[in-house]
């Protein structure tokens, strides 16, 4: 039997390990983006990292220019993206934890 938590497919505020004034707002990805991901890494093309990354990202805050704050838009997700390594690695692993909670496995009853 499975359950599924619709709770959990609500976005959650994610902290960065490395710096804690930088915070995501992360949904869980979906089974969709899953499937489309290779079994073997070598096969990750950076096309599929930038759709799994732009989609999961809804908010972010911690993150700033030399004017401030950043807005989270699809511009800016881009700028993380292509020169953030370190964020785009903790956003995809948050994802894959948070997905790893919305369906669980139910114990049968005996």
């Amino acid at each position: 039997m499975r359950k599924i938590n619709r709770k959990k497919l609500e976005a959650k505020w994610c902290t960065f390990p490395q710096d804690e004034q930088i915070q995501f707002l992360l949904k869980p990805f979906s089974l969709f983006h899953l499937t489309k991901l290779p079994s073997d890494s070598t096969e990750f093309t950076s096309e599929m990292f930038w759709s799994l990354f732009n989609e999961v990202v809804v908010d972010w805050k911690g993150i700033e220019d030399e004017d401030g704050d950043i807005k989270c838009d699809e511009d800016n997700k881009k700028i993380i993206f292509d020169y953030a390594q370190d964020l785009v690695i903790f956003v995809i692993n948050s994802s894959a934890e948070l997905h790893g909670e919305v369906v669980t496995e139910k114990e049968a009853k005996n």
